[in-house]
């Protein structure tokens, strides 16, 4: 965790960057903004605190190496001397339009901030923060002409939520991230951060998650998908916590170990740390990713059934296939 109770703001700036696949180029600001005690306040409040609270923490990744991490390197010449803020701005802002190559990407601004005074167990650090702003609001400014009140219609940026959002914290491989508008494209984290989960207590739930999902898609009869939701409900009802090394265990009934293996090397390679067996985590926080398989009932190959209403469980589905036709009876249990 970090503390940020005397952060403050050093430097800023704003540039555009647009969508490299559409071609819409790049504009950089000549100069940093200007700013003043409110402003800071701000974007203290509406920028670095949710940054430094999010549960997104990760840390830069490169294949051969680290240093060849386009944002780990441009944000390292700015913690070594803040002289190079600018021009390393640029260089930020060059990568993000390299990684803006998919077609759902909105071009618009994008903050860069300086923070001091951050600290990192008891230690103080600067922070950048990354803000890529992709739609902007409309709000209503009201103004006094003449005795009469008119309304008047603006469009800004609003300070509610993040839309996409980067905090690099200098002296530790430590990135806060949020992407709040990552449905159709996943650049922010993937090509432009380029940064993998860190090893906490929140990545080791959505990593469990993750596993249960990957467990259950593997599974290529209509049964035991049912019969493993049983298995693992009977546990997160009956136990506080769950381990990584019962996941195994049940996954064994429905899986054979070399799936099972294939299945946490995926997993793991993808966050970034091994998953070892003594992993725990409560069960209740599993219980989110185990409703979702409960709800999802595979029928045959590409048809699979989806129960949107809570008080439906599916108990059997026996599946009759002849010529051409496929017939399947399901058997479901009714909660009061």
């Amino acid at each position: 965790m970090i503390d940020i109770s005397s952060a403050e703001v050093e430097k800023i700036i704003v540039h555009y960057v647009g969508n490299k696949i559409r071609e819409e180029g790049f504009k950089f600001s000549s100069n940093e903004a200007h700013t003043n005690e409110s402003l800071n306040d701000l974007l203290l409040k509406h920028y670095l605190l949710p940054l430094s609270k999010t549960n997104n923490c990760y840390r830069f990744h490169h294949e051969s190496d680290i240093n060849l991490n386009e944002l780990h390197q441009f944000s390292s010449r700015i913690f070594d001397d803040s002289k190079n803020f600018k021009e390393q701005s640029i260089n930020i802002a060059k990568h993000l339009y390299s990684s803006s190559t998919h077609p759902n990407i909105s071009g618009g601004d994008f903050i860069i901030i300086l923070f001091s005074n951050i600290k990192a167990d008891d230690i103080s650090c600067h922070g950048i923060a990354a803000l890529r702003i992709e739609s902007k609001d409309d709000y209503l400014d009201i103004k006094n002409s003449d005795g009469v009140f008119e309304l008047h219609e603006k469009t800004g940026i609003s300070l509610s939520k993040i839309q996409k959002g980067a905090l690099i914290i200098s002296n530790i491989n430590t990135v806060y991230a949020i992407d709040n508008m990552g449905q159709k494209t996943k650049y922010w984290l993937d090509s432009f951060l380029k940064v993998i989960p860190m090893k906490t207590y929140s990545s080791c739930i959505k990593a469990s998650g993750e596993i249960l999902n990957s467990i259950c898609s593997k599974i290529k009869d209509t049964t035991s998908p049912l019969l493993l939701n049983n298995d693992i409900g009977h546990k997160i009802n009956s136990s506080e916590t769950i381990s990584i090394k019962e996941i195994k265990e049940i996954a064994s009934n429905h899986l054979s170990l070399e799936e099972i293996d294939s299945v946490l090397s995926n997993v793991s390679e993808k966050y970034g740390f091994n998953l070892s067996d003594d992993i725990e985590v409560e069960s209740k926080a599993l219980l989110p990713y185990a409703k979702k398989i409960a709800n999802k009932a595979r029928i045959t190959d590409g048809v699979s059934l989806i129960i949107t209403n809570k008080t439906y469980h599916i108990e059997n589905i026996s599946i009759t296939q002849k010529d051409n036709k496929l017939q399947a009876l399901i058997e479901m249990n009714i909660k009061e």
